[in-house]
Order: structure tokens, then C-alpha cells, then sequence
């Protein structure tokens, strides 16, 4: 089947509805994520924990943009979740910045 960008559009808005309150849903894909983030808590060293726990989790990407997610996981991990300032695009301009500074990252890689 082939599905043009409207369809698929649709289609996105419809999956998009359905996880907000439409009746008959199971919430299993934002229940993943939340055991995923759970999993991931988990396994995380001490200092990076501590950062974490301090500053919060930040959201990044087109998930960062459904409605209510933030809310949904900090609820469940009990720490405060944010939304980045432009989520689409924020992992590009990190990604940009450090290669900025690419130098520094390279020394501060073989130090370990």
C-alpha cells in the first residue's frame, strides 16, 4: 500500500488522537517509553544521576511535541521533564555547537 503525504498526515493526526482519550486505547507505546526511560534511570552512573535529578530530563524530536508527554513521564519517573525550546531542531544545534568545539571533545575523550 502506498500512502501519499496526506494520507500519512492523516493518519499521524488520527494515532495523535487516539492517545489522548479516544475510547478503546491502550496507552502500550507511551507505556514503552516510560519503561524505557525507567530502564535507562536505572543504569545510569551516580554523577550523571545527580545531574539528572538536578536539572531534570529534557525532550527533543517530533515526541517532544505530543501534547502532555512531559507531564505523562515526569508523573512516573518523579522528576521534572521539560519540552527543549525547539524540539525539532535542538539535536541538530547541539550537534552543531560541539562540533564547534570538537577539539576540546576530542582531548577530554582520550583523557579517559
Amino acid at each position: 500500500m502506498r500512502i501519499k503525504g496526506t494520507e500519512r498526515r492523516r493518519q499521524i493526526l488520527e494515532m495523535a488522537e487516539k492517545l489522548f482519550g479516544q475510547k478503546g486505547y491502550k496507552q502500550t507505546s507511551l507505556e514503552e517509553i516510560a519503561e524505557a526511560l525507567k530502564s535507562v534511570l536505572e543504569q545510569t552512573p551516580p554523577e550523571l544521576a545527580g545531574d539528572i535529578v538536578e536539572n531534570g530530563i529534557v525532550l527533543t524530536g517530533g515526541g517532544a511535541l505530543i501534547r502532555g508527554l512531559d507531564k505523562y513521564l515526569s508523573d512516573i519517573v518523579k522528576l521534572p521533564v521539560y519540552i527543549a525550546e525547539d524540539p525539532l531542531l535542538a539535536v541538530a544545534k547541539g550537534t552543531g555547537k560541539a562540533l564547534d568545539e570538537i577539539d576540546i571533545l576530542q582531548q577530554m575523550a582520550y583523557e579517559d
